[in-house]
């Protein structure tokens, strides 16, 4: 789809990099708080509660991300189907413009019909003049070469 020029190769090559970049970005900063969170000692009781809204956010920020990726996903197996059709489409207008092609090959056909009695005609000729000929080798006497 891209290389016929039906998307805005522009718009696509830079959404999808800013797309790619956040993502990585999103993922790198919950990676980075996880890891914090894991190296940490064992909250005391009441701080649970804190930790419990850290987990909440970054259970947030995830189905957010999954969100956006998903609907990545989905572009993408879009574009690949659109690019499908694409092809089915392409090869249609070849098999039409073949089509056009056969079809005038099969009309100059018609003038074989023609072309055969004519080179019938011909033959028939070629061959008279082939009997007169052996006729006149077989009486020399009616060609006018003998002894005179």
């Amino acid at each position: 789809m891209n290389k016929a020029g039906l998307l805005d190769t522009r718009e696509n090559s830079l959404t999808l990099r800013e797309q790619e970049w956040e993502i990585a970005k999103t993922l790198a900063e919950v990676s980075r708080w996880e890891r914090e969170r894991a190296a940490a000692p064992s909250p005391a009781q009441s701080l649970g509660e804190a930790q419990a809204g850290e987990s909440a956010a970054l259970d947030e920020t995830l189905t957010s991300i999954t969100g956006r990726v998903e609907a990545l996903e989905a572009y993408a197996r879009h574009v690949a189907e659109a690019d499908l059709v694409h092809r089915a489409h392409e090869q249609i207008h070849a098999i039409v413009l073949r089509s056009v092609r056969y079809h005038d090959l099969l009309a100059r056909t018609a003038r074989d019909a023609l072309a055969v009695e004519q080179i019938h005609r011909l033959d028939e000729h070629a061959q008279a003049l082939k009997q007169v000929l052996a006729q006149r080798l077989a009486d020399p006497a009616a060609t006018g070469s003998g002894p005179g």
